[in-house]
């Protein structure tokens, strides 16, 4: 949504009103479209990032979703929407990288009264298979790329939760486990 007020903001400030227009009624669109899928996590925070990233998956791939979280966590939503919204656009970002083969993406969802668990795995493409380092960024602009699980690592420790990610052959696997309360507020959470 940053993003997205950037460039209304933008368009108005140089009085480009149609320009403005056709942006809104895009925007209108895609919004409409996302609503149509209808993915629910019991969450309202992570309903939102479902659905807008998973509207952009093609019709090749898989979608798999398993387990709820509810309103009632203790988790602070900002930590959820950095690891689980980063996440999920790596994954996504990915799957449209894998040119070959059949795609899967699988989200699940565990709460328990301790702790939540966000468990992503994503097919990967030949690029990344290739790589060295799974924190290693494969765009071209690798400068400002390759610091999303940095971030969102940083984020989990200091909410005393943990992340654990891998790859193999053919998947690239994230798992997020953060306690169910709160976090000490006076704590910046970066997101990318």
């Amino acid at each position: 949504m940053a993003n997205h007020l950037l460039c209304m903001e933008y368009l108005a400030e140089k009085q480009n009103i149609e320009k403005l227009k056709e942006y809104l009624t895009e925007m209108r669109q895609q919004m409409t479209q996302i609503q149509k899928k209808g993915y629910s996590t019991g969450n309202q925070i992570l309903d939102v990032l479902t659905n807008h990233y998973l509207s952009l998956v093609d019709e090749k791939t898989e979608v798999q979703m398993k387990g709820r979280i509810t309103e009632k966590i203790q988790i602070e939503q900002m930590i959820l929407c950095t690891g689980y919204g980063n996440l999920l656009k790596n994954a996504v970002e990915e799957l449209e990288r894998a040119e070959t083969g059949k795609k899967l993406l699988f989200i699940e969802f565990l709460q328990g009264a301790q702790y939540v668990q966000i468990n992503i795995r994503n097919t990967i493409s030949e690029k990344t298979i290739g790589k060295k380092s799974l924190l290693a960024s494969v765009k071209e602009d690798k400068r400002n790329h390759g610091i999303v699980l940095q971030n969102i690592n940083r984020a989990v420790k200091e909410c005393d939760g943990e992340l654990i990610f891998g790859c193999d052959r053919e998947f690239f696997k994230a798992q997020v486990i953060l306690k169910n309360e709160g976090c000490d507020r006076s704590r910046t959470y970066m997101t990318t």
